[in-house]
């Protein structure tokens, strides 16, 4: 199998920091310009974009992974500085707060704390793709005219083999980012847990794995999501098997 690379376009991570605050293919030699205030994605070539976009999704993210001290907190979607990214571990430590009233509870982790689905939105936003905040529940429910209506998304299925960087890979209880394909099951992927090795806490936080099992990682591979400016024509996106996509998607689902 071909494996998927991304090209290094050399985009800068210009103005990074005001990512700080959040309120809510073929290889080729196409070089894109290093400010991406300069390039207009829509007047450009579809693999242009495509290489744009996913430039752009991976040297944000790359960023995130950096921000060690930001924790993983169910429902939060802001990333405060340092010290109070901190004061948030410290409360939900030391008052042994559970994992659903942490955000009631102590009043750092509303400015400083982030789960999966907010994380993967604010790349999309931040990346300059069109995207309304959905979680990973939501998103393995809806169906292909509502993810296109509501969200901007198109579902491929559940073959790795058609994945590229960016798309967004659903569980039942979990979503992340696909940064790259190994194999028909395996791959590499950005996104943020409770997890991480070393970490006794369960306050886990930005993790980029690398090489893993992906249809199985948390349950069942639901789906996998691509937002519809990777397409010449997303309106008209079908699958080559749409009945057996369907039915995998629900089994998925039911087993996840």
């Amino acid at each position: 199998m071909t494996l998927l690379t991304l090209p290094s376009v050399g985009i800068a991570s210009e103005n990074l920091s005001s990512v700080s605050s959040f309120d809510h293919a073929p290889k080729t030699e196409t070089r894109l310009p290093k400010d991406p205030q300069k390039f207009q994605p829509s007047r450009a070539p579809r693999a242009a974009q495509t290489m744009y976009f996913q430039d752009r999704l991976l040297t944000l993210a790359d960023y995130y992974m950096n921000m060690t001290y930001v924790p993983y907190i169910w429902g939060g979607g802001s990333i405060g500085d340092k010290d109070v990214c901190l004061a948030c571990r410290s409360c939900v430590l030391q008052n042994k707060v559970p994992l659903q009233r942490r955000l009631q509870s102590c009043s750092a982790c509303r400015r400083c704390g982030m789960d999966c689905s907010h994380f993967v939105y604010r790349l999309y936003q931040e990346a300059g793709l069109n995207y309304a905040y959905a979680s990973s529940w939501e998103l393995s429910r809806q169906n292909g005219k509502g993810l296109l209506k509501h969200y901007n998304l198109i579902d491929i299925g559940r073959d790795l083999a058609l994945a590229q960087p960016g798309d967004l890979l659903i569980f039942r209880k979990h979503i992340m980012m696909l940064s790259g394909v190994i194999s028909p099951s395996r791959g590499d992927f950005v996104h943020i847990t409770r997890f991480r090795p070393g970490d006794a806490s369960k306050l886990g936080g930005f993790r980029w794995d690398k090489d893993k099992d992906i249809l199985n990682y948390r349950g069942k591979l639901v789906r996998i999501l691509r937002h519809k400016r990777f397409f010449d024509d997303p309106e008209n996106f079908t699958f080559k098997n749409p009945l057996k996509n369907a039915f995998e998607v629900l089994i998925a689902g039911l087993w996840s």
